[in-house]
């Protein structure tokens, strides 16, 4: 079974050859540790198939909005890089900042600081990113000529007002959901109804696989907000966003850290075709939730974010207890936030070793 037909098969909820891998580097400086200067010079794709070869994953992402990862090959501008840091645009005129090791992101301007700054927000032209788009679709044929299951990366409507626009970053967008919600609410609105229409664009365009939308919804204590503001503030967009993707023929993925326990029913509700990462460190519980919700939606993840720090029988136990919950039906294997910078080479081996016997249920 090829690459893309394995990871379809697990979003349909259908039973696939081997379980189905979806890994990566966790950031630059990680990336830094691992590879050396020919790497950093070569083309993003190559980078990514590069990657994607290296760990053994059927899928790659493409980032089309790539904050706070990188800058993404469609919405962010580079304004500089230099051997420590890269400082970037958006169309919005947001201000964005990544230090490459130790590796930092942080908003250092958005044009939105008081309600009335809305009033004179200037809606980019979604036309004028349509060359960036047809770049973006010649990386993604290129990917599926190779045989691999693409996805493009956007941001959601939690994570979008304060990436690209709140001045503050989400200290203060959260602080605006409880003290000024119909402010929080417009600011939802201008940035991701702009989203949708670049989501539009691309899958029109590009056709990648599915549209990858990292959408942060709590921390390891529980979701950002209280779940009925969930309900009234980001689930009608979920909703819209599932709709659109679905409605053109794409399958969309949700990715979310923290512990959204009590709000995953209505996430699972909204219709996305898989939920990630599901990272026991932040309270996610995956044999829980696959004898919950495992019969309407694909989990990818179950790899905790801290394997960087495990002992070689801890992550050969951990991969192995994954694999076990997840099985060869709507699952696929995927680390929560890629391989760390602090992982050791040999640990990295470890972990790739396990993770191919317990893709395959070989036990020895």
């Amino acid at each position: 079974m090829k690459s893309r037909e394995r990871v379809f098969r697990a979003l349909e909820l259908e039973e696939s050859d081997v379980i189905p891998l979806n890994e990566c580097f966790s950031s630059t400086e990680a990336a830094l540790v691992f590879f050396g200067e020919k790497y950093f010079k070569a083309d993003f794709l190559d980078q990514l198939i590069f990657q994607a070869r290296i760990l053994g994953s059927d899928v790659i992402t493409i980032p089309a909005l790539g904050f706070p990862g990188g800058p993404g090959v469609v919405f962010e501008s580079l304004l500089y890089e230099g051997k420590d840091h890269i400082i970037a645009t958006s169309p919005f005129g947001t201000l964005l900042y990544w230090r490459k090791k130790p590796y930092f992101s942080k908003v250092l301007y958005g044009p939105v600081s008081y309600p009335e700054d809305l009033n004179n927000l200037r809606k980019p032209e979604v036309d004028s990113l349509i060359p960036r788009v047809k770049n973006l679709a010649r990386m993604v044929q290129r990917a599926q000529r190779l045989g691999y299951f693409v996805m493009v990366e956007i941001k959601g409507p939690m994570e979008s007002p304060w990436m690209y626009l709140r001045n503050g970053g989400l200290p203060t967008f959260l602080r605006d959901i409880v003290s000024n919600s119909t402010f929080a609410s417009k600011l939802i609105k201008a940035a991701f109804e702009f989203i949708l229409e670049i989501t539009e664009l691309i899958i029109d365009i590009a056709k990648p696989d599915a549209i990858w939308m990292t959408d942060d919804l709590g921390d390891n204590k529980g979701p950002f907000m209280n779940p009925r503001i969930y309900r009234t503030l980001i689930n009608p967009w979920h909703k819209e966003i599932t709709k659109r993707v679905h409605g053109k023929g794409c399958k969309l993925c949700l990715h979310s850290h923290g512990n959204i326990n009590l709000i995953l029913k209505d996430i699972v509700n909204s219709g996305f075709d898989s939920i990630d990462p599901l990272d026991e460190a932040d309270g996610m519980d995956l044999a829980a939730v696959k004898d919950q919700y495992g019969d309407k939606i694909c989990l990818m993840g179950g790899i905790t974010k801290n394997i960087g720090f495990m002992r070689d029988e801890e992550i050969k136990k951990h991969v192995m207890e994954a694999a076990r919950i997840g099985g060869l039906t709507g699952y696929i294997m995927m680390s929560a936030g890629g391989i760390p910078a602090e992982m050791s080479l040999g640990n990295l081996n470890c972990y790739l070793e396990a993770v191919d016997k317990a893709r395959s249920r070989k036990t020895t």
